[in-house]
């Protein structure tokens, strides 16, 4: 474990998957992130590389398969690159288990940084092969958050389209069923396992936890998730997606899937989560 620290938080992350295992606020000691519930959901964050959702992908006809959903990187082990007191770099290189599922070299370094009141999570991917490198990647950090009605998510537009994920994969766009604000209840994953929005609006998002503390997620991705476990658990996951999980109709071929990356050296993926006091 490797934990970085400024005057108002004290973030924990684990060197296997580059995984928040711990947000701790320095005023009262809470814990803001969710803490693991196997009733639930097992884990509190991902990051999502090289697939999201389905672990099973075709490169040039030759089929290939994680062991894991949402890829392999959350259960590779890390190495710290570079510590400060208020950041850490962890990094991952291509090796003989990675290229057994995923047939290219590349490095994935993962950085979190302590801003003021701003946790901000960066992944730099490169390529280090001679071919162009293919790859979806998202991060699947949950909160702490009420369902009794004491909490909310606000965007600053209104949604007009979405995805539904329905028994397991995302359908055709459509008219959205989500509000500018809505309360958080579990009603909203009853219909919906998870729900996702186009991000051509370039949406801000706040979410009131009903603990005491409102989280404003600023990215630039093409999608963005939203999810909950309908049956329980008191966390919600806001997920800058740069790729898409598993849809109708989806190709096998990995290249040829929606908003997949291709990138012939190197690109940088951020999100930054604003905690402010309610």
């Amino acid at each position: 474990m490797e934990t970085i620290e400024n005057k108002l938080f004290k973030v924990t992350v684990d060197e296997t998957g580059a995984l928040l295992t711990s947000v701790i606020t320095k005023k009262n000691q809470q814990e803001l992130l969710w803490q693991k519930n196997p009733e639930f959901w097992p884990n509190q964050d991902v990051v999502i590389f090289p697939v999201i959702g389905l672990p099973e992908y075709d490169v040039n006809g030759r089929h290939y398969a994680c062991k894991t959903r949402h890829g392999f990187a959350r259960s590779q082990t890390f190495v710290v690159k570079e510590k400060k007191a208020d950041s850490v770099t962890l990094e991952l290189v291509s090796n003989p288990e990675t290229l057994e599922v995923y047939p290219f070299d590349f490095v994935l370094d993962v950085t979190l940084s302590l801003k003021g009141n701003v946790i901000e999570r960066k992944v730099k991917v490169i390529n280090k092969s001679a071919k162009p490198l293919p790859f979806a990647l998202g991060l699947h950090q949950a909160f702490k958050t009420k369902f009794d009605g004491s909490a909310q998510i606000h965007f600053d537009k209104a949604p007009s389209f979405y995805y539904p994920m329905r028994n397991g994969f995302f359908k055709n766009q459509e008219a959205s069923i989500y509000h500018q604000d809505e309360k958080l209840t579990k009603d909203l994953w009853a219909t919906n396992e998870t729900w996702c929005l186009p991000n051509d609006q370039h949406y801000q998002i706040d979410v009131k936890t009903g603990y005491g503390y409102i989280l404003k997620y600023r990215f630039d991705a093409p999608e963005i998730a939203i999810w909950s476990k309908q049956s329980g658990g008191d966390f919600l996951c806001v997920e800058p997606w740069w790729g898409f999980s598993a849809y109708d109709d989806m190709p096998k071929e990995i290249s040829g899937r929606r908003d997949e990356n291709i990138v012939e050296k190197e690109k940088t993926f951020t999100l930054a989560i604003e905690i402010d006091n309610d």
